[in-house]
C-alpha cells in the first residue's frame, strides 16, 4: 500500500466499477480521504500496443496530490510516477483546497492532458495560492534537461510578499531573491503576465522567461534569457533586462529592495538593469536610477553566485539636484536638513568576500568638494576605514549628527531641548580627514586643517588635528557622545603664535589689540541639553600674551587730563572727568609687552582674575568672565597712570574700564571716580600752594621792601661815601694841581726874577749905577689855576640820594 495511503487517518470508496483487462472504469465515484471528499469517475483504457489512457474528473472540498497519485496508481495498478507518465492522462480537476509539495491552494481547477510525452495545461485557474490568483496554460514536451516549453500565466495578488516566500521555500536560497522577499509589500494589487518558452525551435531555442504588467502603481517589463534550462536555473550564459517606472519614487525604492520610510521624492521614478553573462557565473551588468532631479549609474562587472554575490568591480555616479528626500526614505536624518543638499559623486567600486572598497571618490556636496577612499568591513557590520578631503568641514555640523539641533532659532542661544537619542550605535568608522576649512564654531575657520576622525554612531571623536587657526598653530583632540540621551564633551587643544587681532573684538579704527599669543585649553561638559552642557563646562587653560599692542588705549593720558582739570571753571566732578576722559583715553596705543593670564573654566563660565600689565605710563589689573552658554562676557580693567611728581598720598589716578555684552561686541562702560578723586585732590593742593605761594610772596615783598630800604640806606650810605671819596680825590687833584701850578709858576717867577736879574745885571752893568730904594716891577702875564672855581664849587656829576647802585625796587 502507498506510504499516501498509510498516511490517511480514515478513508471510503465508493463507486460503480467496471474492470475488465483492457477498460477499468469508476462511475459514481466517491472518495473520502481525511477531511477530504472527491466525486467524478476515473476511467483506464490498456489495448494491445497502444498507450494506455487514464482520464480522471474528480470535484470536491480538498485534493491532497500525493493521495491523488496513490490513488490513481491503485486504479493504474502500479503508483510510481513512472508508470503514470507512460499514459496518456486527461485530468480534469476541480477543489475548493489542492495541495501539494507543502503547499495548499484554493479554488483550484485545472484541465490537463498528457500524451505522447507532452504536456499541456488548457486551462489552469487558482483563485488563491500563497495570497496570489493565477490563470495559466502552456504545453510541454521533451525531457526536463532539454524541454520544448511554451506558457503563459496571469498573476494578480494584493500582497506578493506570501507568493515570493513560497518560491523562495522550493528554490535553492540566494541574495537576489531574499531581497526580492523581502520587498514583496512593494509589489502589492501585482498584475502580471507571465511567459516562459525554451526550445521551440527543433528544442535549441533559448530559454525566455519574461514579465510585463504592474504592481504598486509601478510599470514592470522584465526578461530572463539563457541557452538552456540547465544554464538558465544556474544563472550562466543569461541576459536579464528588467524595468521598472514609478510616479511615485518611494515605492520604486522599496521594490528594489530597500525598506523606505513613507516620505516624497523625486517623482518619475525610473529603474533598469541589464546583466549579461561573461565566465562563469560573473556578469557585465550596468544599473540606472532616474527620477526628475536625480541619476544614479553603476556599471561593471559582478559575480551572481549564490556564495560570491555582487562581488567585483563597477563604476558608480551619482547627480542629484536634492538627495534629501532619499536620505529621509533610508531614515538617515542629516543635521540641518532642510534646505535641499545637492550631490555629485563618482567612485570606483570593488567588491569581495573581506570588504567593499570605494576607491577615486569624488563629488561636490551643496558646493563642498571631496574626494577620498573608504573600505566597508562586510565581515563586521558597521566597520569602515578610510580617508576624506574636503574643501570644508563644520564642527558644529559634526556635533548636531551626535547631540541633535544645538541652536533654537526661537530664543536665540543654544537649545533647550534634550539630547536625541542616538540615531546609530555599533558602528566604527575611522577617517583620515583633510580640510581646507575646518569651522570649529568660535572666530574663523582652521585653515590646512588634518586629523583622525572616528565614529561610532553615538560617539564622534577628532584626534591628532592640526592646522592653521587665527594666525596660529593649532593642535587638539575633541570628542562628543551620546550615552543613551545624555551628551558628553571632552577636549584639549594648543594653540601657538596666535593673533591677537583675529582673536580679540575690533572697533571704528581696528582691533582693540595686536600682539601674538599662546593658549592652552582643556575642558570637558556633559547634560541632558545642549545648555546644560554649557553650563556644567569645566576645566582650565592658560594664555600668554606678547608684545600687545592696546589701540584706543592712551596710557599717557594723564598730562592732557590734568591740563583739562586745570582748565576747568567749575568744579570738578565724574561726570565732567568722563567726557574729558572720553576725548582722551580712547586715542593712539600702548605698549604692555607681555601678559600671563591662567584662567579656569566652572559652571560654564571660564574666569581670569588678577591680571597685570602695564608700561612705563600706567599700570593695569584686571578680570573678566565668559559665559560660554550665553556667549557674552563681563570684565573689568583697572588703568592706573604713573602720576610721578605729581603723586599725591591718599589717592590714585585710576580708571575703571568695564566690558559687558556679546564676545564679539561686548560694550565698554568708563568709570572715572578715582580719577575724579585724584584731579580733585591735586585741584585743593594746587589751590592750597597758590594761596601758600601769595601768603609767601607777600611776606616776600614786605621782606624785600625791608631789604629795600636797608639797600637803599646802605646805597645811600655808600653813594654819600663814594661822592665823599670823588670830592676828596677831587680836592686833592685840585690841590696837587694848584700845588703844581703854584710850584711852576713859582719856578717860572724865579727864573723871570733869574732873568730878569740877569738882565738887570747885564743892563746895570751897562747902566750907571742907581739907588736901591726904588722896589722891582710886579710879574706879567701872570693867570689862575686851570679849571678853578673862585667861588671853591665841585665840578663833578650830580648825585641822586633816592636809589642805591644796581639796585632796582619793583
Amino acid at each position: 500500500v502507498d506510504p499516501a495511503i498509510r498516511k490517511l487517518k480514515t478513508a471510503g470508496f465508493a463507486a460503480t466499477v467496471n474492470l475488465t483487462d483492457t477498460l477499468q472504469q469508476f462511475e459514481s465515484l466517491e472518495v473520502a480521504a481525511g477531511p477530504a471528499t472527491l466525486r467524478g469517475r476515473i476511467e483506464r483504457q490498456s489495448f494491445a500496443e497502444q498507450q494506455p489512457s487514464l482520464s480522471l474528473q474528480l470535484k470536491g472540498n480538498r485534493i491532497d496530490l500525493e493521495a491523488l497519485q496513490a490513488l490513481a496508481g491503485l486504479v493504474a495498478g502500479d503508483a510510481s510516477t513512472g508508470t503514470l507518465l507512460q499514459h496518456a492522462i486527461a485530468a480534469d480537476l476541480s477543489a475548493d483546497a489542492f495541495s501539494a509539495f507543502g503547499e495548499e491552494a484554493r479554488d483550484v481547477q485545472a484541465v490537463l492532458t498528457l500524451k505522447n510525452g507532452q504536456l499541456q495545461a488548457e486551462r489552469v485557474a487558482i483563485g488563491s495560492l500563497s495570497g496570489a490568483q493565477l490563470a495559466l496554460s502552456g504545453r510541454m514536451s521533451g525531457g526536463l534537461d532539454q524541454p520544448v516549453l511554451s506558457a503563459k500565466m496571469k498573476l494578480a495578488a494584493k500582497d506578493l510578499t506570501p507568493f515570493l516566500e513560497m518560491i523562495g521555500r522550493h528554490t535553492v536560497a540566494h541574495p537576489a531573491l531574499q531581497r526580492l522577499i523581502k520587498a514583496g509589500p512593494y509589489y502589492s494589487d501585482a498584475a502580471l503576465d507571465v511567459t516562459l518558452t525554451a526550445g521551440s525551435n527543433e528544442g535549441s531555442a533559448p530559454v525566455t522567461f519574461g514579465v510585463i504588467g504592474t504592481a504598486n502603481g509601478s510599470k514592470i517589463a522584465a526578461s530572463y534569457q539563457a541557452p538552456d534550462v540547465a544554464q538558465a536555473l544556474t544563472g550562466k550564459g543569461m541576459l536579464l533586462e528588467a524595468t521598472l517606472e514609478n510616479p511615485q519614487t518611494v515605492v520604486l525604492v522599496g521594490q528594489a529592495g530597500f525598506d523606505p520610510l513613507p516620505f516624497d521624492a523625486d517623482p518619475n521614478g525610473i529603474l533598469a538593469v541589464k546583466l549579461q553573462s561573461t565566465e562563469g557565473s560573473k556578469a557585465n551588468g550596468t544599473l540606472t536610477f532616474t527620477t526628475e532631479k536625480t541619476s544614479l549609474a553603476a556599471k561593471g562587472d559582478v559575480d551572481l553566485a549564490r556564495d560570491h554575490y555582487l562581488e567585483g568591480q563597477a563604476k558608480l555616479t551619482l547627480q542629484t539636484q536634492d538627495l534629501e528626500p532619499f536620505l529621509l526614505l533610508q531614515g538617515i536624518g542629516l543635521p540641518q536638513m532642510g534646505s535641499g543638499l545637492p550631490v555629485t559623486l563618482s567612485t570606483d567600486i570593488t567588491t569581495d568576500a573581506e570588504k567593499v572598497a570605494l576607491s577615486a571618490i569624488e563629488g561636490k556636496v551643496d558646493q563642498n568638494v571631496f574626494s577620498g577612499a573608504l573600505a566597508i568591513d562586510r565581515k563586521t557590520a558597521g566597520k569602515a576605514v578610510g580617508e576624506l578631503a574636503l574643501d570644508t568641514l563644520d564642527l558644529g555640523w559634526l556635533g548636531e549628527g551626535i547631540l541633535g539641533q544645538f541652536e533654537d532659532a526661537s530664543i536665540g542661544g543654544l537649545s533647550m531641548a534634550p539630547v536625541a537619542q542616538p540615531a546609530w550605535t555599533g558602528f566604527d568608522v575611522a577617517l583620515n580627514v583633510t580640510a581646507k576649512r575646518f569651522w570649529p564654531g568660535v572666530y574663523g575657520p582652521v585653515t590646512g586643517f588634518a586629523g583622525k576622525l572616528e565614529w561610532k554612531g553615538d560617539e564622534l571623536a577628532l584626534s591628532d588635528a592640526t592646522g592653521d587657526w587665527l594666525g596660529g598653530k593649532l593642535e587638539g583632540r575633541l570628542q562628543v557622545g551620546n550615552a543613551n540621551g545624555s551628551g558628553f564633551l571632552r577636549s584639549r587643544f594648543d594653540l601657538k603664535g596666535g593673533d591677537l587681532a583675529a582673536a580679540g573684538w575690533a572697533r571704528e579704527g581696528g582691533p582693540v589689540a595686536t600682539g601674538r599669543f599662546d593658549l592652552a585649553l582643556a575642558m570637558e561638559a556633559s547634560g541632558a541639553t545642549p545648555r546644560a552642557m554649557a553650563h556644567s563646562a569645566s576645566g582650565s587653560g592658560t594664555a600668554i600674551f606678547n608684545g600687545v599692542t592696546l589701540n584706543g588705549i592712551n596710557t599717557a593720558a594723564l598730562s592732557p587730563l590734568m591740563a583739562a582739570a586745570d582748565a576747568m571753571k567749575t568744579e570738578i566732578s565724574p561726570d565732567a572727568i568722563r567726557k574729558a576722559a572720553e576725548q582722551v583715553l580712547f586715542t593712539g596705543q600702548s605698549v604692555v609687552g607681555a601678559i600671563k593670564v591662567p584662567f579656569s573654566v566652572a559652571g560654564g563660565t571660564a574666569r581670569a582674575q588678577s591680571v597685570t600689565a602695564g608700561d612705563g605710563n600706567a599700570a593695569f589689573t584686571g578680570e573678566a568672565a565668559f559665559d560660554l552658554a550665553e556667549q557674552h562676557m563681563n570684565g573689568v580693567i583697572d588703568l592706573t597712570f604713573r602720576p610721578g611728581e605729581e603723586a599725591l598720598a591718599g589717592a590714585e589716578p585710576r580708571v575703571r574700564l568695564g566690558f559687558g555684552g556679546p564676545l564679539h561686541a561686548p560694550d565698554v562702560s568708563v568709570d572715572v571716580t578715582d580719577l575724579s578723586n585724584f584731579l580733585s585732590l591735586r585741584a585743593f593742593e594746587r589751590e592750597r600752594r597758590r594761596v601758600e605761594t601769595l601768603q609767601s610772596n607777600v611776606l616776600e615783598k614786605q621782606r624785600l621792601r625791608r631789604e629795600v630800604a636797608l639797600y637803599k640806606a646802605r646805597a645811600a650810605e655808600r653813594e654819600v661815601a663814594r661822592l665823599r671819596a670823588i670830592a676828596e680825590e677831587r680836592h686833592r687833584q685840585a690841590a696837587a694841581a694848584e700845588a703844581a701850578r703854584m710850584k711852576a709858576e713859582a719856578e717860572a717867577r724865579a727864573a723871570a726874577e733869574r732873568r730878569a736879574a740877569e738882565e738887570l745885571r747885564l743892563r746895570l752893568r751897562q747902566l750907571p749905577p742907581r739907588s736901591p730904594a726904588a722896589p722891582p716891577p710886579p710879574p706879567q702875564n701872570v693867570h689862575p689855576l686851570s679849571g678853578g672855581n673862585a667861588a671853591g664849587e665841585n665840578a663833578g656829576p650830580t648825585l641822586n640820594f633816592d636809589m642805591l647802585p644796581d639796585i632796582t625796587v619793583q
